[in-house]
């Protein structure tokens, strides 16, 4: 028997399992190449026949494609063993097992290779003796056959239910589309504004779309007649981030210009005041819920907090060694989370800035955080996973796999049921916040999504796209 261990990251590679762990049986005679190899392949040791194989929770048997041929084909397009071309070494396969599988070694004879022409030379050659084939002997269901020709047949997959986690212990949920329930999602209208369009927001009341432009503007539009009702120049560089206070009549923006720009509504949009503390460009600003803070995310690796009455800082944080790319408040706006380029997830406290503590796990930088709306939870995102953590304790919950391409964006509804992603594979995502399964890709866009919104009653949201439009969708339901 032979374990089998392949992973990678984005679309070079496969994924570790995608979801809890895998395992994999190898029928083959030869062994695999050693650890290093171009193809991130780790052969351990073979096992004494007969053993029981102990796969991970939750998959459904398939066949996996042979390592050798990393194309996605499921056809072995190897020649078959003593033909003109055909490698040294048998057609070695995979197949991925459902859990409580045992095996048992069957001496089948190999496939007859083609007679030769004669020869006056030509000696007997002798046929070689029967080649052990691996055959699942006690699988519940589903079961699968491997014959003895050189493409193995695989059978059709059953639908797949997924194995509960226990509590407390993370899990990893991969794309589920196949078994996903969708939810009434709908496409309202979509908005152009003739620029790149890097974040957005819209107002409580769902009127108004505020849309950050990589040409130095905000721009505000009517949702209902989509016409521009307002186009605010202050800033002198790309509009990073845009957030509504939730009363609506504040408005908070950031820059790459180094600038926050506070703004208030009295028959127009007017600046209120602009805070400068930042010596890089500003990735984030946010409200605090309770309306009388400000948060700002920086390059310059720190995070300012600001009085939105005064417009004076009142507490800065420094505790990161890149980048700080996003900044949230708690739902009680006691804490602030803030994820970084350097990895790096952390939780402080408001009053004083001191630090609570880190939440470790991230292999690559984080680009977005959210808490869930009873501050229970904390979601974030990195190049190409969410995570799920225990604000309470900083355990991980479960590892959220599905998109193809950076995660630019997170945010829970309203009700803590649904988790919305951004990313720049063009899709925003919707998952089920108690297991981490997909519910629905909204495909609307051409490049990358780079932002969102919601409503206050979770019925409204919008994403900002590359593509120089911003998307408005109805929750039906």
């Amino acid at each position: 028997m032979l374990g089998l261990g392949i992973w990678g990251r984005g679309r070079s590679y496969a994924a570790w399992a995608g979801a809890s762990s895998l395992a994999l049986l190898a029928v083959a005679a030869c062994a695999l190449p050693s650890a290093g190899t171009g193809n991130n392949v780790f052969a351990a040791p073979r096992a004494a026949p007969a053993q029981v194989v102990k796969p991970h929770d939750g998959f459904t048997l398939k066949e996996v494609q042979d390592f050798l041929d990393p194309t996605g084909s499921t056809q072995d397009k190897r020649p078959l063993s003593g033909s003109p071309g055909a490698p040294s070494g048998p057609v070695t396969k995979y197949w991925l097992l459902e859990p409580t599988a045992t095996f048992s070694a069957v001496s089948q004879p190999p496939p007859t290779p083609e007679p030769l022409a004669p020869s006056p030379t030509a000696t007997p050659q002798a046929v070689p003796s029967p080649t052990p084939v691996w055959t699942p002997t006690a699988v519940a269901s589903p079961t699968v056959v491997a014959t003895a020709t050189a493409t193995p047949v695989q059978q059709p997959l059953p639908t797949h239910t997924p194995t509960p986690a226990p509590e407390n212990t993370p899990t990893v949920t991969p794309t589920a589309t196949a078994t996903a329930v969708p939810l009434a999602v709908e496409l309202l209208k979509t908005l152009s504004f003739g620029q790149l369009v890097f974040s957005v927001d819209i107002s409580p009341d769902g009127a108004t779309v505020a849309a950050g432009l990589g040409n130095n503007r905000v721009e505000l539009m009517d949702v209902e007649s989509g016409i521009s009702v307002d186009r605010l120049r202050d800033h002198k560089d790309t509009i990073n981030d845009v957030d509504f206070s939730l009363d609506g009549t504040r408005m908070v923006t950031a820059s790459d210009d180094e600038n926050v720009i506070l703004w208030i509504f009295q028959n127009q949009w007017e600046i209120d005041r602009q805070l400068k503390e930042h010596s890089q460009p500003v990735n984030a600003a946010v409200f605090s819920p309770d309306g009388t803070l400000i948060a700002t995310a920086s390059r310059d690796r720190s995070v300012a907090l600001w009085s939105v009455e005064s417009g004076l800082r009142v507490e800065r944080i420094r505790g990161h060694s890149q980048s700080v790319n996003d900044v949230a408040f708690s739902p009680d706006s006691i804490m602030v989370a803030t994820v970084s380029s350097d990895r790096g997830v952390k939780l402080w406290n408001v009053g004083d800035g001191s630090f609570v503590r880190e939440f470790k796990g991230h292999l690559s930088p984080v680009n977005a955080v959210a808490f869930s709306p009873d501050g229970a939870l904390l979601a974030t995102a990195g190049d190409d996973d969410i995570r799920l953590w225990n604000v309470s304790d900083g355990t991980l919950v479960r590892v959220i796999l599905g998109h193809e391409d950076r995660i630019n964006d997170v945010m829970f509804t309203p009700d803590g049921e649904t988790l919305v992603s951004a990313s720049d594979d063009d899709t925003v995502r919707l998952w089920k916040v108690s297991d981490g399964q997909a519910i629905q890709t909204l495909v609307q866009h051409t490049s990358a999504v780079k932002g969102l919104g919601m409503t206050d009653d979770g019925k409204t949201l919008v994403a900002a796209s590359r593509d120089m439009t911003v998307s408005i969708w109805t929750f039906t339901d």
